[in-house]
C-alpha cells in the first residue's frame, strides 16, 4: 500500500512539474512571438529608412549637379558683363 502511495505522489509531482514546464514553454513560445514581431517591424523600419536615405542622396547628388551648373553659368555670365565693360572701356579709351 505504501508503495502504491508513493508511486502516486511521484506521478503527481511529476504531473505537476509537467504543467510548470509546458506552461513557461507556453509563455517562452509567446515571447518569442512578440520578439519576432518587434524584429519585423524594426526591419521594416529599417528598410524604409534606407529607401527614403537613398531618396535623399538622389536629390542631394542632383542639388550639387545643379548648384555647379548655375555656379558655372553665373561664372559665365560675369565672365562675359566683364568682357563687354572691358569692350566698352577700351572703346572710350580710343
Amino acid at each position: 500500500m505504501q508503495l502504491n502511495v508513493t508511486h502516486r505522489t511521484n506521478a503527481e509531482r511529476l504531473e505537476k512539474h509537467n504543467r510548470e514546464l509546458e506552461t513557461a514553454l507556453a509563455k517562452k513560445t509567446e515571447e518569442h512571438k512578440e520578439q519576432a514581431k518587434a524584429l519585423l517591424l524594426l526591419q521594416d523600419d529599417m528598410l524604409a529608412n534606407q529607401i527614403q536615405l537613398n531618396v535623399l542622396e538622389q536629390k542631394t547628388e542632383a542639388l550639387q549637379q545643379e548648384n555647379e551648373t548655375l555656379v558655372q553659368r553665373l561664372v559665365a555670365k560675369a565672365a562675359a558683363d566683364a568682357d563687354k565693360m572691358n569692350d566698352a572701356n577700351a572703346f572710350l579709351e580710343r
